[in-house]
């Protein structure tokens, strides 16, 4: 009888203490693909270069020193995880922004860079290439900068706060890994 204990309860305990584990590290990130994570959701590497070399390439075309790498590093990690918080809250909140939002804003805003230009027509050859010339990247990138823009004024008409005092609030709370 105790054999048959002992052979029944060893494997429910191990399955028992292994859940707990698991529970306790949280939701599996992959670390060599992800360069944070906030409330469990990674933070990919991908997006971290990207938001680096964006910041590298506006530096130098300011004819700033990118010597300061670190900090150009830190601030990218910073952004990410900002945007991580805001998106996580419009998606919980079912906050959303549809496609042609987003064409309407960049006809508005090419518009006034041809405006300011002294370029007639709504031609975006020029403010593309000025986009790219900034920030190294291109219209389809440009376009969910855009995106990401409403997302973060409609979650600050939600929250009723000033967006950085909420981002504030929101860290102080988060689970925030960076890795």
């Amino acid at each position: 009888m105790k054999k048959i204990i002992i052979v029944l309860v060893i494997p429910i305990l191990f399955v028992i203490l292994f859940l707990a584990f698991i529970e306790s590290i949280g939701p599996s990130v992959n670390k060599n693909v992800s360069v944070a994570q906030v409330n469990g959701v990674g933070i990919q590497k991908q997006a971290y270069e990207k938001k680096v070399q964006e910041s590298e390439t506006f530096f130098k075309w300011q004819k700033q020193d990118t010597a300061g790498l670190t900090t150009l590093q830190k601030d990218a990690v910073d952004a990410l995880v900002d945007e991580s918080l805001i998106n996580q809250y419009a998606t919980q909140h079912k906050i959303s922004v549809s496609e042609s939002e987003v064409n309407e804003r960049y006809l508005q805003t090419v518009a006034g860079y041809n405006r300011r230009s002294n370029i007639a027509g709504t031609e975006d050859t020029d403010f593309l290439a000025k986009i790219k010339e900034m920030y190294g990247i291109e219209k389809s990138d440009y376009l969910l900068t855009l995106k990401e823009d409403i997302v973060k004024e409609r979650v600050q008409v939600d929250v009723g706060i000033p967006l950085a005092q909420w981002i504030l609030e929101q860290k102080k709370s988060a689970k925030i890994k960076i890795f």
